[in-house]
């Protein structure tokens, strides 16, 4: 996990995390790859890791991307 965060570092994605995750992604995909919109954050999530239980919830490592910079690239 270490290198795959490493490369992601390396790659300009700067808000990597660890916490927990909703259970229902945007591509219905679950498990790495997960793509995640919160919108009271404005915050698209793409989760990087195996999700686990942490107090009884799903968590996982994760890549927070801003709505606002998303925007700005496009």
């Amino acid at each position: 996990m270490a290198d795959r965060i490493e490369a992601l570092e390396a790659a300009g994605y700067n808000i990597i995390a660890y916490g927990y995750v909703k259970t229902k992604s945007i591509n219905h995909k679950g498990g790495i790859g997960s793509l995640f919109y919160l919108p009271r954050k404005r915050v698209y999530r793409i989760q990087i890791d195996n999700t686990e239980l942490k107090k009884n919830y799903p968590a996982a490592w994760y890549v927070n991307l801003l709505e606002s910079e998303l925007v700005k690239e496009c």
